[in-house]
């Protein structure tokens, strides 16, 4: 399963990805469980310890290619969850040049 966060600078796509990510690590995600991560999860460990120091998290950058990629069980299914985190500067220089 795919899914690709979009919207402008500071909407809040990066600290979705590590509120998701601590959910999961931390068993409070309801009925899903964290199987395994896929990726290097660097990014979403600093992210969670920002939240806890109560501050805010770093922009993505352009070029970045942070994303959530893990696998997570709902009762007897497993599914694997890809999330990109594309930065707001990228989402607006593809609206503007109309290109995708």
């Amino acid at each position: 399963m795919r899914f690709v966060l979009l919207g402008e600078q500071a909407t809040g796509k990066s600290s979705l990805l590590v509120a998701l990510y601590g959910a999961l690590v931390n068993r409070r995600a309801g009925e899903l469980r964290l199987i395994r991560t896929v990726d290097e999860v660097e990014f979403l460990s600093r992210g969670l310890q920002a939240f806890g120091r109560q501050e805010s998290l770093r922009r993505t950058e352009v070029d970045s290619h942070a994303r959530l990629f893990v696998e997570v069980a709902h009762g007897d299914h497993i599914v694997g969850l890809d999330v990109p985190d594309r930065s707001g500067e990228l989402l607006k220089h593809m609206l503007d040049a109309r290109v995708w």
